[in-house]
């Protein structure tokens, strides 16, 4: 798990879910770097099983395109638009659902083969977004709401 625990909002359960996985023997099995640098997250990107994002309220979700980008399948909130923006590239939870979420991680864990090819469109996905392709999107829906005179 990455980011400035101390003063990042986001981060605010971060003590409590320290205790739970000290609470459940999974301490050793959870890694917390804190702030990790642009440059280094594309490594920790594309060598983790899948980028877990269970937000209960999530934006664009650009962590989760930036991990698909780097070929990891997501676990993300179906409370984003990642379900349509990363389609086929993960399994996305209800994040108030522990059995969803659970049942997500060993899809992920358990499932090489099923990894694999959510990661593959995940990478597609991912690649086809650009700033650019945006902007045009946005343009062309502004000239139909608002045609020059």
């Amino acid at each position: 798990m990455v980011g400035d625990f101390e003063g990042d909002s986001f981060f605010s359960n971060h003590g409590s879910l320290k205790e739970w996985l000290k609470e459940n023997g999974l301490a050793a099995s959870v890694t917390f770097p804190g702030f990790v640098p642009d440059e280094e997250l594309g490594a920790l990107y594309a060598n983790c099983v899948a980028l877990l994002l269970p937000s209960k309220r999530e934006g664009f979700g650009l962590p989760a395109v930036e991990a698909a980008a780097a070929g990891a399948p997501v676990i993300a909130t179906i409370h984003s638009p990642l379900p349509k923006v990363l389609a086929g590239g993960g399994i996305f939870v209800d994040p108030d659902s522990d059995e969803g979420i659970a049942a997500a991680m060993r899809t992920m864990m358990c499932g090489e083969e099923k990894r694999d090819a959510f990661a593959a469109r995940a990478r597609a996905a991912a690649t086809a977004l650009s700033w650019d392709t945006s902007a045009q999107r946005l343009l062309e829906c502004i000239r139909k709401v608002a045609p020059r005179a």
